[in-house]
């Protein structure tokens, strides 16, 4: 699979949101949010099933990828929150999970069975990063 630089600045160019109940928060990858932190004991990811390899799919394509992702992390005893990846020019929005103490190894390995580009990992003490599945 090859990254456009198109595809690339795109995820650079998100708002990754987490609904923690009522509240938003919200991260950029080179970033830090402390109080996204707090969720988490140690590490954390945003994932989708969402568009895979970067192509748009209908929105009920979309929905039964993420209701499948669900599962799977619900399978393997993951607590998730909603989240949502926002393009910065609001053109776009992408839904999927916050998936708390998961490692960015095994995010990265499931993001690959969706077809999916990245994901993005945050941890303790550090700047949130984008890590490519491909």
């Amino acid at each position: 699979m090859r990254k456009t630089r198109r595809l690339m600045e795109a995820f650079f160019d998100t708002d990754y949101a987490v609904r923690d109940g009522g509240v938003w928060r919200v991260v950029r990858i080179g970033e830090r949010h402390p109080g996204l932190e707090t969720l988490v004991k140690s590490t954390g990811v945003f994932i989708t099933g969402w568009n895979p390899f970067g192509k748009r799919a209908s929105a009920a394509a979309n929905d039964a990828r993420n209701r499948a992702m669900a599962r799977i992390l619900a399978a393997r005893g993951y607590r998730t929150l909603p989240h949502q990846g926002i393009g910065s020019d609001g053109a776009w929005a992408e839904d999927g999970f916050f998936v708390r103490d998961m490692r960015a190894k095994t995010a990265r390995n499931l993001a690959r069975t969706f077809g999916q580009l990245a994901i993005v990992a945050i941890a303790r003490g550090r700047k949130a990063e984008i890590v490519w599945a491909f």
